[in-house]
C-alpha cells in the first residue's frame, strides 16, 4: 500500500465520514518519493494531521491514561466546499 493511493484514499474516506484523522507519517511510503512527499505536504494537511508516530500516538490516549490526556486541540470543522472554520 502506498501513501500516495491506498493511504490516502482510506484516509479521506475516514475524513469524509467525520473521522480526525492522523497518520503516522513514518510509518507510511510510497515507491514514488515525490508523489510521497507531495501527500505528506500538500493533500494530508488539509484534511488530516500528519505526525510522526511518537507524537501521533499521543492523539490516542485516554483521559484515564495514567501519562495524562491528550493535549486539547482545537477543532476544525470543514463544510462540504472544504472552507475551515475554528
Amino acid at each position: 500500500m502506498s501513501t500516495s493511493s491506498g493511504v490516502e484514499s482510506t484516509a479521506r474516506s475516514a475524513a469524509d465520514h467525520g473521522y480526525h484523522v492522523v497518520l503516522a507519517t513514518d510509518a507510511i511510503t510510497d515507491p514514488d518519493a515525490e508523489a510521497h512527499r507531495h501527500s505528506l505536504g500538500r493533500v494530508f494537511p488539509s484534511w488530516a494531521k500528519p505526525l510522526p508516530l511518537a507524537k501521533s500516538s499521543t492523539c490516542w490516549r485516554q483521559r484515564d491514561d495514567p501519562a495524562g490526556p491528550a493535549p486539547e486541540e482545537p477543532q476544525i470543522r470543514r463544510d462540504p466546499r472544504g472552507v475551515e472554520s475554528a
